[in-house]
Protein backbone atom coordinates (compact mmCIF):
# COMPACT_ATOMS: atom_id res chain seq x y z
CA UNK A 1 0.00 0.00 0.00
CA UNK A 2 1.22 3.28 -0.88
CA UNK A 3 1.98 5.87 1.63
CA UNK A 4 -0.70 8.12 1.18
CA UNK A 5 -2.62 10.35 3.48
CA UNK A 6 -5.44 8.79 5.23
CA UNK A 7 -8.77 7.83 2.83
CA UNK A 8 -11.00 6.75 4.79
CA UNK A 9 -13.92 7.36 7.66
CA UNK A 10 -13.11 11.20 8.99
CA UNK A 11 -13.82 11.77 12.85
CA UNK A 12 -15.53 14.75 13.08
CA UNK A 13 -15.18 16.81 16.35
CA UNK A 14 -12.11 17.55 18.23
CA UNK A 15 -9.81 15.59 20.71
CA UNK A 16 -10.59 14.52 24.06
CA UNK A 17 -7.43 14.01 26.26
CA UNK A 18 -7.21 10.84 27.98
CA UNK A 19 -6.02 11.62 31.93
CA UNK A 20 -3.97 9.61 34.51
CA UNK A 21 -0.78 10.99 33.87
CA UNK A 22 0.11 13.13 35.90
CA UNK A 23 2.97 11.81 38.09
CA UNK A 24 4.16 10.74 39.80
CA UNK A 25 3.13 6.80 38.77
CA UNK A 26 -0.14 6.11 36.84
CA UNK A 27 -3.21 7.05 38.37
CA UNK A 28 -4.99 3.97 38.71
CA UNK A 29 -8.45 6.24 38.15
CA UNK A 30 -7.74 6.10 34.76
CA UNK A 31 -5.62 2.98 34.00
CA UNK A 32 -4.85 -0.45 35.32
CA UNK A 33 -2.98 -4.13 34.50
CA UNK A 34 -4.22 -5.35 31.30
CA UNK A 35 -2.20 -8.94 31.47
CA UNK A 36 -4.32 -11.41 29.87
CA UNK A 37 -5.89 -14.56 31.91
CA UNK A 38 -4.04 -18.10 31.82
CA UNK A 39 -6.01 -21.04 31.55
CA UNK A 40 -7.42 -21.82 34.98
CA UNK A 41 -8.39 -18.24 35.66
CA UNK A 42 -5.16 -16.62 37.13
CA UNK A 43 -3.67 -13.56 35.43
CA UNK A 44 -0.03 -12.99 33.88
CA UNK A 45 1.73 -10.87 35.82
CA UNK A 46 4.25 -9.38 33.17
CA UNK A 47 8.04 -8.58 33.18
CA UNK A 48 9.39 -7.57 37.05
CA UNK A 49 12.20 -5.94 35.24
CA UNK A 50 9.66 -2.58 34.19
CA UNK A 51 10.73 0.42 35.16
CA UNK A 52 8.17 3.35 34.70
CA UNK A 53 8.68 6.99 34.87
CA UNK A 54 5.36 9.25 34.77
CA UNK A 55 6.61 13.02 34.31
CA UNK A 56 5.27 16.15 32.09
CA UNK A 57 2.13 14.28 30.91
CA UNK A 58 4.35 11.52 29.59
CA UNK A 59 4.65 7.58 30.58
CA UNK A 60 8.09 5.50 30.03
CA UNK A 61 8.43 2.35 30.67
CA UNK A 62 12.03 0.38 30.30
CA UNK A 63 13.04 -3.18 30.29
CA UNK A 64 16.63 -3.26 30.44
CA UNK A 65 16.52 -7.23 29.77
CA UNK A 66 13.22 -8.84 29.41
CA UNK A 67 12.79 -11.63 32.35
CA UNK A 68 9.61 -12.46 32.06
CA UNK A 69 8.51 -15.81 30.24
CA UNK A 70 5.19 -18.39 29.72
CA UNK A 71 6.83 -21.74 28.03
CA UNK A 72 2.89 -22.97 27.40
CA UNK A 73 0.21 -19.97 27.02
CA UNK A 74 1.55 -17.86 23.88
CA UNK A 75 -0.52 -14.36 24.79
CA UNK A 76 1.01 -14.09 28.52
CA UNK A 77 4.45 -14.88 27.19
CA UNK A 78 4.09 -12.11 24.44
CA UNK A 79 2.76 -9.66 27.10
CA UNK A 80 5.99 -8.17 29.06
CA UNK A 81 4.21 -5.11 30.39
CA UNK A 82 0.54 -3.31 29.47
CA UNK A 83 -1.84 -1.06 30.84
CA UNK A 84 -5.49 -0.35 30.21
CA UNK A 85 -7.65 2.62 30.48
CA UNK A 86 -11.54 2.60 30.87
CA UNK A 87 -14.06 1.23 28.81
CA UNK A 88 -14.68 3.34 25.83
CA UNK A 89 -18.50 2.60 24.00
CA UNK A 90 -18.17 3.04 19.98
CA UNK A 91 -20.98 4.99 18.39
CA UNK A 92 -23.48 2.33 16.40
CA UNK A 93 -23.18 4.84 13.45
CA UNK A 94 -20.11 7.07 12.62
CA UNK A 95 -16.09 6.66 13.19
CA UNK A 96 -14.38 6.36 16.61
CA UNK A 97 -10.62 7.33 16.73
CA UNK A 98 -7.73 6.83 19.23
CA UNK A 99 -4.65 8.28 19.50
CA UNK A 100 -1.51 8.62 21.18
CA UNK A 101 2.15 9.97 20.28
CA UNK A 102 4.68 7.41 21.03
CA UNK A 103 8.06 6.62 20.58
CA UNK A 104 10.26 3.52 20.65
CA UNK A 105 13.97 1.94 21.41
CA UNK A 106 15.04 -1.04 21.03
CA UNK A 107 17.53 -2.12 23.45
CA UNK A 108 20.44 -4.92 22.85
CA UNK A 109 18.61 -6.77 19.98
CA UNK A 110 18.60 -5.84 15.82
CA UNK A 111 15.45 -3.80 15.96
CA UNK A 112 14.79 -5.20 12.34
CA UNK A 113 12.80 -7.98 14.39
CA UNK A 114 9.62 -7.24 15.53
CA UNK A 115 9.77 -10.37 17.36
CA UNK A 116 11.71 -9.73 20.00
CA UNK A 117 10.12 -6.57 20.88
CA UNK A 118 7.69 -4.22 20.36
CA UNK A 119 6.09 -1.17 21.78
CA UNK A 120 2.36 -0.67 20.95
CA UNK A 121 -0.60 1.38 20.93
CA UNK A 122 -3.74 -1.20 22.20
CA UNK A 123 -7.12 -0.63 21.05
CA UNK A 124 -8.94 -3.81 22.61
CA UNK A 125 -11.68 -5.70 23.44
CA UNK A 126 -11.56 -7.83 26.15
CA UNK A 127 -14.88 -9.13 25.70
CA UNK A 128 -14.47 -10.49 22.05
CA UNK A 129 -10.89 -10.64 22.09
CA UNK A 130 -10.73 -8.14 18.87
CA UNK A 131 -7.21 -6.50 18.83
CA UNK A 132 -5.96 -3.22 16.51
CA UNK A 133 -2.73 -1.91 17.52
CA UNK A 134 -0.04 0.10 16.30
CA UNK A 135 3.68 -1.46 17.29
CA UNK A 136 7.09 -1.17 16.31
CA UNK A 137 10.63 -0.90 17.19
CA UNK A 138 13.45 2.06 16.90
CA UNK A 139 13.15 1.77 13.11
CA UNK A 140 9.78 -0.16 11.82
CA UNK A 141 6.36 0.37 12.40
CA UNK A 142 3.54 -2.52 11.94
CA UNK A 143 -0.12 -3.01 12.11
CA UNK A 144 -1.43 -5.33 14.33
CA UNK A 145 -4.90 -7.01 13.63
CA UNK A 146 -5.77 -9.73 15.97
CA UNK A 147 -8.26 -11.63 17.75
CA UNK A 148 -7.20 -13.78 21.07
CA UNK A 149 -7.67 -17.66 21.34
CA UNK A 150 -8.88 -17.03 24.90
CA UNK A 151 -11.47 -15.10 24.07
CA UNK A 152 -12.59 -16.75 20.31
CA UNK A 153 -10.67 -20.02 20.52
CA UNK A 154 -8.10 -21.85 18.97
CA UNK A 155 -9.49 -22.51 15.93
CA UNK A 156 -11.07 -18.88 15.22
CA UNK A 157 -7.84 -16.93 16.68
CA UNK A 158 -5.14 -15.08 14.27
CA UNK A 159 -2.10 -12.88 14.78
CA UNK A 160 -1.53 -10.46 11.91
CA UNK A 161 1.38 -8.04 11.67
CA UNK A 162 1.10 -5.75 8.31
CA UNK A 163 3.60 -3.00 6.90
CA UNK A 164 3.25 -0.85 4.41
CA UNK A 165 7.09 -0.30 2.91
CA UNK A 166 5.92 2.80 1.11
CA UNK A 167 5.41 4.70 4.11
CA UNK A 168 8.60 6.50 4.71
CA UNK A 169 9.23 6.94 8.30
CA UNK A 170 12.58 7.98 8.16
CA UNK A 171 13.65 4.86 10.10
CA UNK A 172 13.94 6.67 13.08
CA UNK A 173 11.13 5.84 15.52
CA UNK A 174 13.09 6.69 18.78
CA UNK A 175 11.30 10.55 18.20
CA UNK A 176 7.92 11.01 18.57
CA UNK A 177 5.00 10.08 15.77
CA UNK A 178 1.21 10.16 15.70
CA UNK A 179 -0.24 6.82 16.25
CA UNK A 180 -3.95 6.30 15.37
CA UNK A 181 -6.53 3.67 14.61
CA UNK A 182 -10.15 4.60 13.40
CA UNK A 183 -12.67 1.77 13.70
CA UNK A 184 -16.22 1.98 12.21
CA UNK A 185 -19.14 -0.29 13.78
CA UNK A 186 -22.05 0.78 10.69
CA UNK A 187 -19.13 0.38 7.95
CA UNK A 188 -17.38 -2.67 9.83
CA UNK A 189 -13.99 -1.16 8.99
CA UNK A 190 -10.91 -0.66 10.96
CA UNK A 191 -7.68 1.68 9.84
CA UNK A 192 -4.33 2.12 11.24
CA UNK A 193 -2.40 5.58 10.66
CA UNK A 194 0.99 6.98 11.78
CA UNK A 195 1.86 10.65 11.02
CA UNK A 196 -1.68 10.66 9.72
CA UNK A 197 -0.69 8.04 6.69
CA UNK A 198 -2.64 5.26 6.45
CA UNK A 199 -0.48 2.04 7.08
CA UNK A 200 -3.15 -0.67 7.28
CA UNK A 201 -6.90 -0.65 6.14
CA UNK A 202 -9.19 -3.52 6.44
CA UNK A 203 -13.13 -3.63 4.99
CA UNK A 204 -15.79 -5.78 6.16
CA UNK A 205 -14.69 -7.42 9.72
CA UNK A 206 -16.25 -7.57 13.56
CA UNK A 207 -15.79 -4.10 14.97
CA UNK A 208 -16.96 -4.15 19.08
CA UNK A 209 -18.67 -2.01 20.37
CA UNK A 210 -16.79 -1.21 23.45
CA UNK A 211 -12.58 -1.17 23.80
CA UNK A 212 -10.25 0.05 26.09
CA UNK A 213 -7.03 2.03 25.15
CA UNK A 214 -3.90 0.53 25.95
CA UNK A 215 -0.26 1.02 25.58
CA UNK A 216 3.11 -1.90 26.32
CA UNK A 217 6.33 -3.73 25.37
CA UNK A 218 5.22 -7.32 24.01
CA UNK A 219 7.47 -10.06 22.32
CA UNK A 220 6.26 -12.35 19.39
CA UNK A 221 8.33 -15.33 19.23
CA UNK A 222 6.34 -18.51 19.08
CA UNK A 223 6.62 -21.11 22.01
CA UNK A 224 8.44 -24.18 21.03
CA UNK A 225 8.15 -27.31 22.05
CA UNK A 226 7.00 -26.30 25.11
CA UNK A 227 9.42 -23.92 25.62
CA UNK A 228 9.45 -20.14 25.57
CA UNK A 229 12.36 -18.54 23.29
CA UNK A 230 11.07 -14.77 24.07
CA UNK A 231 13.38 -13.94 26.55
CA UNK A 232 16.90 -13.76 24.50
CA UNK A 233 19.00 -11.10 26.54
CA UNK A 234 17.12 -7.97 24.23
CA UNK A 235 14.93 -5.30 26.17
CA UNK A 236 12.51 -2.51 25.10
CA UNK A 237 11.75 1.35 26.10
CA UNK A 238 8.82 2.55 25.01
CA UNK A 239 7.19 6.47 25.30
CA UNK A 240 3.70 7.64 25.11
CA UNK A 241 2.20 10.67 25.26
CA UNK A 242 -1.16 12.63 24.54
CA UNK A 243 -3.30 9.84 25.02
CA UNK A 244 -6.65 10.94 22.91
CA UNK A 245 -10.17 10.04 21.46
CA UNK A 246 -12.66 11.42 19.38
CA UNK A 247 -16.56 9.45 18.60
CA UNK A 248 -16.39 7.61 21.77
CA UNK A 249 -17.99 8.10 25.09
CA UNK A 250 -16.49 6.68 28.58
CA UNK A 251 -18.75 3.85 29.93
CA UNK A 252 -18.81 2.75 33.75
CA UNK A 253 -18.29 -0.56 33.11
Amino acid sequence: MAGTQAVGAQVSGEWTDYGGLDGPGLDRDFWSPGYPPLPGGARSTGDIGAEVVVANQEVCVTIPRFSFAHDSFQPADNVKYLMFSQQLALPAVGPAAFGVDMAISTLGASSADVRLGMASLNVVDERSGLVFDIGGTSTRMIAVHEALSFAVGEQAAFTHLVESPFVDLSDDLTRFRSCEIILDRERGSAEWLVDGNTIYRQEAIPIPAQVKVGFGLFTLYPIRSGVSRSVQGQGLRGRWRRFRFKGATPTSQ
